[in-house]
């Protein structure tokens, strides 16, 4: 019985340890602002960062309460970036965060090159926003595709040096 009472009493003990370290690693990675319980660092976790600009944004109201976003970013890297968060803060005439919408930016921005989008789905947001800002919170660093199609001029056999060795080794095997 004894010894019951002391498994049970380390399996308690592991048990909280376990939910000790779960809580810090959560709280290390959080912070309480104005804009609510944010669980990640909103700056892009590459070396490029500061290369990478929101040179200008647009966000048109339509119905109700609905938002359409225009951005122009501008890659200064010396890499081609894709999937591009940007994050807008909607605020009332005092400054006090009211809403916020994140956009996907999924297109490729090649180096040195400055793009334009313009979001196709419109969002919905508080109705007393007066004012907002927008920045970029993380980006992709885009890397080359595993393999490419090419395609021949004229289909399958069109090539010189293809179609007449296949088959000349086909004719001679029989």
């Amino acid at each position: 019985m004894e010894k019951n009472k002391k498994l049970k009493y380390w399996a308690n003990v592991g048990i909280c340890a376990v939910l000790a370290g779960c809580v810090s690693m959560v709280l290390s990675n959080t912070t309480l602002s104005d804009e609510g319980l944010q669980f990640s660092d909103s700056k892009p976790s590459t070396a490029a960062a500061d290369k990478v600009i929101l040179s200008d944004y647009r966000l048109a109201s339509g119905a109700g309460q609905q938002v359409m976003g225009e951005f122009i970013v501008k890659n200064d890297s010396g890499q081609e970036i894709k999937n591009i968060d940007v994050k807008c803060v909607f605020l009332d005439k005092d400054g006090k965060n009211l809403d916020r919408e994140l956009w996907l930016l999924s297109d490729r921005i090649p180096a040195g090159k400055t793009m334009r989008y313009v979001s196709k789905a419109r969002r919905f947001v508080h109705t007393g926003a007066d004012n907002l800002k927008c920045m970029i919170t993380d980006f992709e660093v885009a890397t080359a595709p595993l393999f490419a199609v090419h395609r021949v001029e004229g289909g399958h056999g069109a090539a010189a040096d293809h179609g007449d060795a296949h088959g000349a080794a086909e004719t001679a095997h029989h």
